[in-house]
C-alpha cells in the first residue's frame, strides 16, 4: 500500500499543481491588448502596415501558435502559459540536481531539498503572476532558467571528447539570444549572459 501511495505521489502532485495553476485566470492588460492585436494582423484580420515596428514579432507569433493549439480563448491563453511554466519548472529541477550532485548528499535529501526549493518557486507571487499575466516576462523567465542549464552543460562539455555537443549548444545560444531580442530588446540578457558567464569561468578552469 505505501509503496502504491510512493508511486502515485508523483502524479498527485503534478494534479495539484494544475488545480492551483489554473484557479486563476489569465490578465490582460494594456500591453497584452496592444500584442493581441499583432495576433490580429497575423491571422489576416488587420492589415501588415498597422504592425509597429517598435516591437518585436517573437511573442505575438508565440500568442497565435498557442490559440491554433489551445484555442482563442483564456483558458487556451492559460495553457499557452501553463506550456512554458511546466518547462521553467523542468530546467530549475535539472539545475539542482546538478547542483547537488557536487555534494555527497542522499538521493532522499536530493529529493527533499529540490521538493522545497520548487515549492517556493511555485508559491512565488511575482513568478506565479506573470505566468498568468499575457506579457512577455513569463517568455522570458523560460528562456532564462533554460539558458542557465545550457551554460552549465556548456561548461562541463570537453570541446576535445565531444565537439559535437559543444558546438550544437553553442548554436543554440545563439538562437536564443537572437529570439530573445525579437521578444524584447533588454531580453537579450536571458540568452547572452549566461553563456558569457560559462566562457568566463571555463577560461579559469583551463588555466587551473
Amino acid at each position: 500500500m505505501k509503496k502504491n501511495i510512493k508511486k502515485s505521489l508523483p502524479i498527485l502532485l503534478f494534479l495539484c499543481l494544475i488545480i492551483f495553476y489554473f484557479e486563476y485566470s489569465v490578465t490582460i492588460l494594456w500591453d497584452s491588448a496592444h500584442y493581441m492585436n499583432y495576433v490580429n494582423i497575423l491571422e489576416g484580420i488587420s492589415p501588415l502596415n498597422t504592425w509597429d515596428v517598435v516591437r518585436g514579432p517573437t511573442f505575438p507569433i508565440i500568442i497565435f501558435l498557442g490559440n491554433i493549439l489551445f484555442g482563442k480563448t483564456s483558458q487556451g491563453l492559460l495553457m499557452n502559459t501553463f506550456i512554458y511554466y511546466l518547462i521553467m519548472l523542468l530546467f530549475v529541477y535539472k539545475i539542482l540536481n546538478y547542483a547537488f550532485d557536487n555534494f555527497n548528499f542522499s538521493s532522499k535529501k536530493k529529493r527533499n531539498l529540490s521538493i522545497v526549493i520548487l515549492l517556493f518557486i511555485i508559491i512565488n507571487p511575482i513568478i506565479f503572476g506573470f505566468y498568468h499575466s499575457l506579457l512577455t516576462e513569463f517568455v522570458a523567465i523560460t528562456l532564462s532558467v533554460l539558458s542557465c542549464y545550457l551554460a552549465v552543460i556548456w561548461y562541463d562539455i570537453e570541446i576535445d571528447k565531444s565537439k559535437k555537443n559543444y558546438i550544437i549548444i553553442s548554436i543554440i545560444f545563439a538562437f536564443l539570444t537572437v529570439f530573445s531580442w525579437f521578444l524584447k530588446q533588454p531580453y537579450v540578457s536571458s540568452g547572452f549572459f549566461p553563456f558569457l558567464i560559462s566562457y568566463i569561468i571555463s577560461l579559469f578552469k583551463k588555466e587551473g
